[in-house]
């Protein structure tokens, strides 16, 4: 009782009210103009650095809210000459010509405090793109770096620019699949499948076929997106390509059927055609299968595969082979036996709880009605040097003084 009640004393910074800070030696109240006011002349201070580029004499279009959305309506031809006058933008120009390939330009731009000062957008981005237009590895590196900025997402038309880029290269010199598969990885993300299967097609032409990662990829965004059907043409769609399957690609391939509710044919994965094609599973693949079979309220079935994982000499399971068990116990009323079983084989395996995992076990227990248990997995928990979360004390408390136990 006295350790919860400390603990709500003196709660976890990020468990606090938006409207009070405390500090974090003395755990005073500051004042909120205190805590704005070096993040708003850290924003000043950027705004400034940035002035430069943005300038009328510096910058190709006016600035202005119309000028910067000047790229909704396809690239323009773009006046280089004064951008050129920029610091930021000769710097970057520099650290593209000097890298000799992809990663090489993305890992300069992403290390260099200059060129991270520069504030991209989608109207610099194009300006850059157009600027190296001849130049797929540099385009592409810079494609890479501008994705990567925080707070920054390119438009459909960088993707179709930078696209047409790497296919305007022709029997000069034809990008790589690393290239293609970035690109299309993007458009994957924007669930724009359209463009995949036309990138997809192009590769094929361009002599450059995809590889086990492109599909890969391919597939899992399609049953991310729900596209269960579609996601499992890919496998055949593959094999007609010639390209051989791995273990990162059957571990998509039973996340999908598992989606789907074809269980039967996961099994046929796991249990015979992974075993053919000699593909070893990993860690990964027995997590997958596990999941699966709590997801269908086959826990039986998945404690048989949990069991084979803990038994295998070549592979140990993690923390994520044990959660979806762990949230079936709760989740069909097993908080007994099953519980503790699972709990003392993560104790065997040497699988530490997190945070995550304390919290979410804590709350299941408070509400299985087992305060008890909850509250001894508390002070294992203060034990280790894990800071609970303000609502786990209160809600602990809460039931400790309903359940009379003070």
């Amino acid at each position: 009782m006295n350790l919860i009640e400390e603990k709500l004393q003196k709660p976890s910074l990020l468990c606090l009210k938006p409207k009070l800070r405390l500090c974090v030696l003395c755990f005073t109240p500051i004042q909120r103009s205190t805590i704005l006011a070096p993040r708003l002349a850290s924003a000043l201070k950027r705004r400034r650095n940035f002035s430069c580029f943005l300038s009328s004499s510096s910058f190709p279009y006016s600035v202005d809210s119309s000028s910067l959305r000047g790229t909704q309506n396809g690239f323009r031809e773009e006046r280089t000459s004064d951008l050129t006058k920029c610091s930021e933008f000769n710097v970057l120009i520099s650290e593209v010509c000097a890298a000799t390939s992809v990663d090489e330009i993305f890992m300069s731009l992403s290390h260099d405090h200059v060129c991270n000062a520069l504030q991209i957008s989608n109207s610099i981005l194009g300006v850059l793109l157009n600027q190296f237009r001849d130049d797929w590895k540099s385009a592409l590196g810079i494609f890479r770096w501008a994705k990567s900025r925080p707070g920054y997402k390119p438009l459909a038309e960088s993707y179709d620019m930078m696209v047409d880029i790497l296919g305007n290269e022709g029997t000069r010199l034809s990008p790589c699949v690393i290239s293609y598969s970035t690109i299309i990885q993007s458009y994957c993300r924007q669930s724009n499948f359209h463009k995949v299967y036309e990138l997809l097609d192009d590769m094929q032409a361009q002599g450059c076929p995809p590889n086990v990662f492109t599909y890969t990829t391919i597939m899992y965004s399609l049953a991310k997106s729900g596209e269960f059907e579609e996601a499992l043409q890919i496998p055949e769609r593959m094999r007609f390509a010639g390209c051989k399957p791995d273990t990162l690609f059957y571990n998509a391939l039973i996340h999908t059927l598992g989606r789907a509710n074809r269980l039967q044919e996961a099994v046929q994965v796991f249990e015979v055609e992974m075993p053919n094609m000699g593909i070893v599973p990993n860690t990964s693949t027995y997590n997958s299968m596990i999941a699966m079979f709590c997801h269908h309220a086959e826990l039986g079935k998945a404690i048989d595969v949990l069991k084979e994982l803990e038994n295998s000499p070549f592979r140990k399971p993690d923390a994520q082979s044990y959660c979806p068990l762990l949230k079936s116990c709760f989740k069909y009323g097993k908080t007994d036996s099953w519980l503790c079983g699972l709990l003392d084989d993560m104790h065997k395996q040497h699988i530490s709880l997190d945070l995550s995992s304390y919290t979410f076990l804590i709350h299941g227990l408070c509400r299985a009605n087992k305060c008890e248990w909850a509250y001894l997995l508390f002070e294992e928990m203060i034990g280790q040097d894990i800071a609970p979360r303000y609502q786990t004390c209160q809600l602990l408390l809460d039931e400790i003084k309903q359940n009379e136990y003070l």
